[in-house]
């Protein structure tokens, strides 16, 4: 019981990391580059931000100054900053700075901001302290080809070395999350006690802001009679009421977890849909994968693969290319699903397309052995990413028509020049390279330096760490107490 107790407070899986990664990098994108026709006016010496008193809280502006050319520099590289966020490169860095951008502008004028924009601070904050980009990242993928360098067919074809499997992460930091969202929506609603609230009037209410109303909101407001908004008014304060005790429960926690993410994820497009409050609807959902639990990345994969039971699918390629090779490795961690094996033609295994040695010399081959399908070229490689997860809100565009024939004359370009580019990337031209060739480096003095003070700060960080967290943890729960009116109530 402790054990599970401990497990529903500080778990959290890899993978639902590297989605809340891909939301947030997303999310960070998108709150940049909405400002960018306004800096002017807001962030720079040219418009109102000359007006304000200077903040004094933190803000790289603080020490740059206002100048137009900085601050279009600065939002640059917050957007820049953002994609590499997303794809999970060079994650933690990328993490940092980011939050030091997205606070800065935020902190800079908050008089057009909301509370959305603080929720976003904090979660920027807290889940810096995560391994962010251990799953689903350019960072995992570059380590794990490091790592394991798969030399031959059995190797490929081995699920259970060469990839960087998802792990569960124990971490305050993550409690520190559920502490926040589930803090949010109890005090929210504990603050919700004036006369609407109480006879179930404040949706009705809430649809008469036209300030704030989107074209739905006012076409939807006028069939709006007191039954329906007491029912949306008081669902609305069960749900905010339920969320710690969604959170917290110790038995069937993930089934749980599942449906006030898939609630709550309703809620706010509901919101989003009727009304305008910037972005806080979709950085409330951006943290909600957080919710997700190990067991259901396990069902959605063992459902993926039962549905792909009857097909059995090779991909053909040419061993002797360097960067054939590179590529495979790299399909065979982006198939988690793991529907996919591979042959070069000239294993014992007898299974072949027809017209296999004619095209082998050309082209790569995707073949499905139960329904004899056969992909080749550009073609090939559209049925692999329809075969990966979301991998069918792209992959359409290799089969349409004009975009298919310009893929396939880039695909033939690449085909005919793979010697060249596997020279140009340092990859063998000709054979695999020998798993037994001995791998020298010189180790100079400043290398072994450089290591270990990478160690030590490591350490160092291991430590202060939790401590930290503790600080802000207890800072979170006196100042939510404090500035909560409900509390006092």
């Amino acid at each position: 019981m402790l054990k599970n107790l401990f497990s529903i407070l500080f778990e959290v899986d890899t993978r639902a990391l590297g989605i809340y990664r891909i939301l947030l990098g997303w999310l960070c994108f998108w709150d940049i580059f909405r400002r960018w026709d306004f800096i002017n006016i807001f962030y720079t010496d040219f418009g109102i931000k000359t007006q304000f008193a200077k903040s004094s809280s933190f803000s790289i502006f603080n020490y740059l100054g206002n100048d137009a050319t900085l601050v279009y520099i600065v939002f640059i590289i917050g957007i820049l900053f953002s994609i590499f966020l997303m794809i999970g490169f060079k994650t933690k860095f990328s993490h940092f700075i980011i939050t030091i951008i997205i606070i800065s502008i935020h902190v800079s004028v908050t008089k057009v901001g909301n509370s959305g924009d603080m929720f976003m601070n904090c979660i920027l904050i807290w889940t810096l302290f995560l391994p962010l980009g251990k799953s689903i990242s350019i960072d995992s993928l570059i380590l794990s080809l490091k790592n394991h360098k798969e030399n031959n067919l059995d190797e490929l074809n081995d699920r259970t070395h060469g990839i960087n499997k998802p792990t569960q992460i124990h971490s305050l930091a993550y409690f520190a999350m559920l502490f926040q969202i589930s803090a949010i929506y109890f005090f929210t609603a504990l603050d919700k006690h004036g006369h609407d609230w109480m006879y179930g009037k404040a949706f009705y209410k809430m649809l008469q802001l036209d300030g704030f109303i989107t074209t739905i909101g006012h076409s939807i407001r006028d069939y709006i009679t007191y039954p329906i908004s007491k029912f949306f008014t008081f669902s609305t304060l069960y749900l905010e009421y339920s969320v710690p005790f969604l959170l917290f429960i110790p038995f069937y926690n993930y089934i749980f977890r599942l449906i006030l993410a898939l609630s709550l994820t309703i809620f706010h497009l509901s919101i989003r849909l009727t009304m305008n409050v910037g972005l806080f609807s979709q950085i409330m959902i951006t943290t909600f994968p957080l919710l997700l639990n190990k067991k259901i990345f396990e069902k959605i994969k063992k459902y993926v693969q039962s549905k792909h039971s009857q097909n059995r699918f090779i991909l053909f390629y040419d061993s002797d290319c360097g960067f054939c090779h590179y590529t495979v490795r790299i399909i065979k961690r982006l198939d988690i699903y793991n529907l996919i094996s591979f042959d070069h033609g000239h294993s014992k295994n007898n299974i072949k397309p027809k017209n296999f040695d004619n095209l082998s010399e050309k082209t790569a081959m995707l073949y499905e052995v139960n329904s004899n399908k056969l992909w080749i070229r550009h073609q090939a490689f559209g049925k692999i990413i329809t075969l990966l997860p979301l991998g069918k809100l792209i992959s359409w565009i290799f089969f349409i028509p004009y975009f298919s024939e310009l893929f396939g004359k880039i695909y033939d370009q690449i085909a005919i020049n793979r010697t060249k580019i596997s020279i140009f990337f340092g990859l063998p031209a000709c054979n695999l390279p020998n798993i037994n060739e001995p791998f020298n480096v010189k180790i100079t003095k400043n290398t072994t330096k450089f290591i270990n003070i990478k160690k030590e700060f490591k350490s160092l960080v291991k430590i202060l760490s939790p401590i930290i967290l503790l600080i802000m943890l207890s800072s979170a729960v006196n100042s939510a107490l404090i500035e909560n009116p409900g509390v006092q109530s």
